[in-house]
């Protein structure tokens, strides 16, 4: 009894260790689970069958016959991997079991072969049926096939089994039982596949439906704004001072809405058409550039960094810049007037950091932690875009962010950019 329950926990490993290292480490990433990698499958059900065929085990003490589950990954397999991953079942049984020798090697190899070829005609109803409905359909093919083996085996070889019946009850409910066993987990497995498929796109949903209705407010205003000074300039004739000083604020707010529409297109599309090598120390005079126009109007001094050397990194030099001015810009808005936005360089054996300190409202620990997430901002308006586009250009060059910050007192951005390989050379 001991040798037989032993035997049997073995099968059992045996047909479910594969499924359990597949669900675990190869899965990741199959829309379907079980039928959009089929060498994965051969491969692992083909091991189940061989291990339990070579180690068999007896249900009667004294009895001369041995069983084995291998019947399970094979009708398993070609039910959920087709024929395919069922000639790949039937030669791996039918050459362990012409190696292993003995009596009974031409009947099983009959039986072995009919699971193969009449199973995955089974398929396209199956896939239809619900769970309950499936389970019986794996049983019903096991019982079928035990009873098939012990009935062929009688009258093509005069096999005294199908006299057993004792032997041939318990050999259809341990099998019959394990397939099911087999089944629930898989179905389980592709359950819960699904639904974290379905949560994923719904979070993915989500995220774009918060993004959308954060950017059509924040496109609304500068139009609502631009709409109001057209119809102002329409209402009556103004001095052309006047109409300068409109022009320039509705300048502003199609700038501002450019300025919108440009990050999520950026954000949309992080990868890169093309990368050139670029120097950092020459694109960020140019982002410095940029940056003061902003800082003059918000009262803000930049110190400018003293650029020593050349450090040379592979990137989009229109992309690097946007990270640059993405988080001075961030910087600039967190300080009032009299603010000092300071930008250092550090060059390093295998990488450059620039460093963007403010001396701003800073931030917590968790406002940190939800940097670059959707429709995430610490403004009072803001769709949370400049910083998306910084870790999503950051993700796609290898580069990194580092951000200390305390509250009242200001934030550090370091970022770190790998060199080009010439350059390490």
């Amino acid at each position: 009894m001991t040798d037989m329950i032993s035997g049997m926990i073995n099968n059992a490993f045996f047909v479910f260790f594969p499924i359990f290292l597949y669900y675990l480490f190869y899965h990741q990433g199959k829309e379907r689970f079980f039928n959009d990698d089929r060498l994965a499958l051969s491969i692992l059900f083909s091991i189940s069958i061989t291990f339990s065929m070579l180690f068999p085990y007896q249900f009667l003490p004294g009895e001369d016959y041995l069983f084995d589950l291998r019947q399970v990954p094979l009708i398993i397999g070609t039910l959920y991997g087709g024929y395919i991953v069922g000639i790949v079942l039937f030669t791996v049984s039918a050459v362990v079991r012409v190696l292993i020798g003995g009596e009974g090697v031409s009947i099983a190899l009959i039986n072995q072969f009919a699971i193969f070829a009449l199973v995955p005609l089974l398929r396209p109803y199956y896939f239809k049926l619900k769970h309950h409905l499936r389970i019986f359909t794996v049983a019903t093919i096991s019982v079928i096939s035990i009873i098939f083996n012990s009935i062929f085996g009688y009258i093509l070889f005069n096999d005294p089994l199908f006299e057993i019946l004792d032997v041939i009850g318990i050999l259809i409910i341990n099998q019959a039982v394990f397939i099911v066993l087999t089944t629930i987990v898989i179905e389980r497995i592709i359950k819960n596949n699904y639904i974290e498929k379905n949560m994923q796109k719904h979070g993915k949903l989500e995220a774009v439906s918060h993004l959308s209705a954060s950017i059509s407010h924040e496109i609304r205003n500068p139009l609502q704004v631009i709409k109001g000074f057209i119809q102002l300039l329409d209402a009556k004739e103004y001095p052309r001072e006047k109409q300068k000083e409109f022009y320039q604020h509705i300048n502003d707010e199609i700038e501002s809405a450019e300025k919108i529409i440009n990050d999520y297109l950026m954000f949309a599309k992080p990868t890169f058409d093309y990368q050139v090598t670029i120097s950092v120390e020459k694109e960020i005079k140019k982002a410095v550039s940029i940056i003061q126009p902003y800082a003059h109007f918000h009262s803000v001094t930049v110190k400018e960094p003293i650029l020593v050397g050349d450090h040379i990194i592979r990137c989009d030099e229109h992309r690097f810049k946007q990270v640059i001015i993405n988080i001075a810009r961030n910087c600039i808005e967190a300080m009032g007037p009299g603010g000092e936005l300071v930008i250092d360089v550090f060059g390093g054996k295998d990488s450059v950091q620039i460093e963007i300190k403010d001396n701003g409202k800073g931030m917590t620990t968790e406002q940190i932690a939800r940097l670059g997430e959707p429709y995430f901002s610490n403004k009072t308006s803001g769709t949370g875009l400049g910083m998306m586009v910084v870790y999503s250009i950051l993700k796609n060059i290898g580069g990194a962010i580092d951000v200390q910050s305390v509250p009242g007192e200001g934030s550090i951005f370091t970022l770190s950019f790998p060199l080009n390989d010439q350059q390490n050379d």
